[in-house]
């Protein structure tokens, strides 16, 4: 029986060789993008945790525990926000260890309202290595027009609410991220700012904007710690409807 002593020919090694690279590279993408949906679900759930602590520790002791980092924003003068992170040097109730992100090893973004009444606990998805996007988790609920929609804020400074309204986080935005976890990138692990206004911020696509809170006259927002100053509010008529209202000290009953 004839049989050649021919080795492969170098065109069928070449047809091998693309062959192996194309199977390693789906291999490799389908378990980054497996990895990376895994660290999301970690995410959320490290945020559904802390939220549930959150509520402990505010029923306990009255109020939300102030940010680690702490910086404050302010509206007329009058701090209305506090944001920086969760972090171990929090003592907070219900909970014994304080997670953080699986990729940056820091604390969450955490940011509460100037009363320490409301709060928010913002991550960043990675979504299967496609373009990521803030995830949010919040109680807040906006009660002032066209002052302060979020209390948290994709920036690394501080100052009036007013001239940083490019900066709010929005939950689903790909514009504007609590932090970056492009682990090759300069920005690594820092607020991303990608919005060039309030409005293109709003009008992305897949932002979910808070519900807002309706109170049924002045006197009843300052009851329930919603007043922030001289402003325009969410305030429903007789029939439950949303009117937009201006509130001041002359027509408020604390």
């Amino acid at each position: 029986m004839f049989r050649s002593n021919q080795g492969f020919t170098l065109t069928e090694l070449i047809v091998v060789i693309v062959i192996l690279s194309v199977l390693s590279t789906v291999g490799f993408i389908r378990y980054t993008g497996y990895q990376s949906t895994s660290r999301d679900s970690t995410r959320k759930a490290d945020l559904a945790s802390l939220q549930i602590a959150l509520k402990g520790h505010e029923r306990a002791r009255g109020s939300y525990p102030t940010p680690s980092g702490s910086q404050s924003y302010a509206y007329n003068g009058t701090t209305v926000a506090m944001a920086g992170k969760m972090d171990d040097s929090i003592d907070l109730e219900k909970i014994d260890t304080i997670p953080v992100d699986p990729i940056t090893q820091a604390g969450y973004y955490y940011s509460v309202s100037g009363r320490k009444n409301s709060h928010l606990l913002a991550a960043t998805l990675e979504i299967q290595n496609i373009d990521p996007i803030a995830y949010v988790v919040t109680d807040y609920r906006p009660s002032i027009v066209d002052a302060l929609p979020t209390i948290g804020f994709a920036t690394g400074s501080y100052g009036d609410v007013a001239s940083l309204r490019s900066t709010f986080l929005f939950d689903g935005s790909s514009k504007n991220l609590p932090y970056s976890v492009d682990k090759d990138a300069l920005d690594f692990g820092l607020p991303v700012q990608g919005a060039l206004s309030y409005n293109d911020l709003a009008n992305e696509s897949g932002v979910k904007l808070p519900k807002k809170a309706l109170h049924d006259s002045c006197s009843d927002l300052a009851l329930q710690r919603a007043y922030i100053g001289t402003g325009v509010y969410y305030i429903s008529d007789a029939s439950g409807n949303e009117t937009q209202t201006t509130c001041n000290a002359s027509n408020i009953t604390q």
